[in-house]
């Protein structure tokens, strides 16, 4: 999985990496249909990148990619 994030000049976006996994839901799947938590444990390999764009100011863009793999 890869997330990339673009963020404004004053965003700490290291903070943004677990909302982000948390939100991928019904890529990696749930474990029940009342639970909110992800099953993140499928993740084997993760890259996260960033760049800056001032023009954002607060808001956030992200681009997730993933690549299903049957072991």
């Amino acid at each position: 999985m890869v997330i990339a994030f673009t963020v404004g000049a004053g965003r700490a976006w290291p903070n943004l990496w677990k909302p982000a996994i948390d939100a991928t839901g019904q890529i990696l799947g749930l474990p029940g249909p009342r639970r909110c938590h992800p099953r993140d444990g499928r993740i084997v390999e993760l890259g996260l990148s960033v760049e800056v764009d001032p023009s954002l100011g607060w808001d956030i863009r992200l681009r997730c990619w993933w690549q299903a793999r049957n072991w």
